[in-house]
């Protein structure tokens, strides 16, 4: 904190208050403008590359929602999308995986097709209730959290663009030849 004391001093001069507070009161609603404005658009084109589409509108609230994620569908695909969900509000607990599609659940997914995915992408997810346990999942590859600026950074100069074209091929390929 020494080091920052000169920009405190700054920061706390009476007539900078209301704008650092503006700054501050800022930040949801550009952490949310990037992501919805400048990252998805690009990660649904790096989607059509693969085969895949994004499933609905996901421009929303990022930061506050609880779960904020999106799912991918792949034509072929009866079971599973895959999609990638903030276990934990505020951006945080980045996961990225395969879910049951739709509205089904797992007890709708033939066991023998849960468990080959599960072998051959992640068999860390524990096996947990046959019909509330919807993911067969991986923490995401960097960035975990995107609530931080680095992040942010990585969300507009392509490094997290990158991260997820490594997570679908790793997918996609994972499951070929299944009947998933």
């Amino acid at each position: 904190m020494e080091d920052n004391k000169e920009l405190l001093d700054i920061l706390c001069q009476e007539e900078n208050l209301d704008a650092v507070f503006d700054i501050i009161d800022s930040k949801e609603n550009l952490v949310n403008h990037i992501i919805n404005d400048e990252f998805i658009p690009k990660l649904k084109d790096l989607a059509k590359s693969k085969g895949l589409e994004i499933c609905g509108n996901y421009k929303r609230n990022w930061v506050s929602d609880i779960y904020p994620g999106a799912h991918f569908q792949k034509t072929g695909w009866k079971y599973l999308d895959l999609a990638f969900q903030f276990d934990r509000q505020g951006l945080d607990g980045l996961i990225f995986g395969f879910v049951c599609k739709g509205n089904s659940k797992r007890s709708d997914i033939p066991a023998p097709i849960w468990e080959k995915v599960q072998e051959h992408y992640s068999i860390t997810s524990k096996i947990k209730n046959w019909d509330s346990d919807l993911w067969i999942h991986k923490d995401f590859r960097r960035n975990c959290n995107w609530n931080n600026a680095q992040t942010i950074k990585d969300l507009l100069n392509g490094k997290t663009l990158n991260d997820f074209s490594i997570m679908f091929d790793e997918a996609i390929d994972c499951v070929k030849g299944l009947d998933i």
